[in-house]
């Protein structure tokens, strides 16, 4: 698949596969190079961030557009500029609000490096925070499961442990018992069997 920009920058070949999943993903994908911080490729949820003036890359016309709504977009541009500072993945960080509100997106950026070790383009992805709060909450809420669940699978080991060793006893209780029918014997042998049992003092 190619994809061109409407900027008229060069296209970027993505495989076909990658963009069918890429083009129908939930959150929003970009390839954005990395010195003018034009748009190689985005997929329609990043595009229609822009357009809608919910997302920029810069104070700059970066998408050959400039519709007035610059002041309400949350710029990408300044964790763009830590990702080549740094040459590092940077996961899920939250983007500033435009206006002192609160943060609306969470962006993660991975940087494609040339054989200098320099940034040649950054994969961007954008998810909406209230998205990855509710992905935050159920995984709280699965792990909290699984807890419970190993807790009751550890009560219910205990419990068949502590009745073989009670069938134990008293089946060697029983065996012993059953050896003599002598009134002294049968008494020795039920101090002996029950004395060393815990608790038992």
């Amino acid at each position: 698949m190619i994809r061109r920009v409407e900027d008229g920058t060069a296209p970027l070949v993505v495989d076909a596969t990658v963009g069918k999943h890429l083009a129908l993903a939930p959150v929003a994908f970009a390839v954005i190079d990395a010195e003018t911080h034009t748009v190689l490729y985005a997929n329609s949820l990043f595009q229609r961030l822009r357009s809608t003036g919910q997302i920029r890359i810069g104070s700059g016309r970066d998408d050959g557009r400039d519709d007035g709504r610059r002041g309400s977009a949350t710029d990408l541009a300044p964790l763009l500029e830590d990702a080549a500072r740094q040459r590092t993945t940077i996961r899920d960080a939250m983007l500033a609000p435009p206006h002192d509100g609160a943060a609306r997106w969470s962006a993660s950026v991975w940087p494609v490096l040339d054989s200098a070790d320099a940034p040649r383009q950054f994969v961007v992805e954008i998810r909406d925070v209230e998205m990855v709060e509710g992905a935050k909450q159920r995984q709280r809420a699965i792990a909290q499961e699984l807890l419970l669940g190993a807790l009751r699978a550890e009560d219910t080991a205990g419990d068949a442990v502590h009745a073989s060793q009670r069938a134990q006893f008293l089946a060697k209780a029983s065996r012993d018992l059953s050896l003599s029918l002598d009134e002294p014997m049968t008494r020795e042998t039920m101090q002996r069997l029950s004395l060393p049992r815990p608790g038992t003092w």
